[in-house]
This record gives C-alpha cells, sequence and structure tokens, in this order.
C-alpha cells in the first residue's frame, strides 16, 4: 500500500547510535546509566545494575546499559516507522477520496480542460 519501509533493522539502529552523543553515568558504584542524545536532541537512557557493587564493572556496565538503550530506541523508532505508514496510507485515502468527489462532480472533459494551461493573452496597447 505504501512505499515506506516496512520494519526496523539493526544497521539503521546503529547507524543513528554513531550520529548521537552517548554518555554515561554510574551511580553508587552498582548502577551505570546510559544517555544516547539522538540529533534531534532527544534523549533515550538504558540501565544496567548490580547486586554488590564488589561486583561492578564500568566496561560490562556500559555495554549493558547501551544495550538496553538500544532496546528502548528500536521500539521508539518501530513505533515512528509504523505511524508514519498509517499517515501515508490515510492521505492517500484522502486524495483518492478527493479524486473521486472531482470525478463525480465533472465530466472528463471538463477535468482535462481544468488542467490544461491556457495562454495569457496580454492587452495590445501602450507599452
Amino acid at each position: 500500500m505504501t512505499d515506506l519501509r516496512n520494519k526496523v533493522t539493526k544497521e539503521q539502529l546503529d547507524e543513528l547510535v554513531a550520529q548521537s552523543k552517548v554518555e554515561y553515568a554510574v551511580f553508587g558504584k552498582k548502577l551505570t546509566v546510559a544517555v544516547i542524545t539522538l540529533p534531534t536532541n532527544f534523549k533515550v537512557t538504558g540501565e544496567a545494575s548490580c547486586v554488590d557493587a564488589s561486583n561492578f564493572n564500568k566496561e560490562l556496565g556500559e555495554t549493558y546499559a547501551l544495550e538496553n538503550a538500544v532496546k528502548k530506541l528500536w521500539e521508539l523508532e518501530g513505533y515512528l516507522l509504523a505511524n508514519d505508514r498509517y499517515r501515508a496510507e490515510q492521505a492517500v485515502k484522502e486524495y483518492k477520496s478527493a479524486a473521486d468527489s472531482v470525478k463525480a462532480k465533472f465530466s472528463r472533459k471538463e477535468i482535462e480542460d481544468m488542467l490544461t494551461p491556457n495562454p495569457i493573452e496580454l492587452p495590445k496597447g501602450d507599452a
């Protein structure tokens, strides 16, 4: 029905994250938060936590927090794509409805005449 893509891919998300700013914060040597600031300046967060601070690993925390942020981003991008597809389908329906309305009111010849540009005659006289 529409020429828009029908899925969000990992490659699209990786490209979007590459165009974004990613920052990390650690709280209490247990919680790592990843913040992805998208090119639109919208922020998506992901978290990772350990039970005991003695198990804390900064690199693992950042890895898992970023993975969780990307999972959220995937859902948001999926919604955005679904909404774009819905709006495109609605626009096509509205266009077809308007076209049907015009067809019901005018003959094919009248429609063709309306769409054919007519040359404009300039008045003759002083230039």
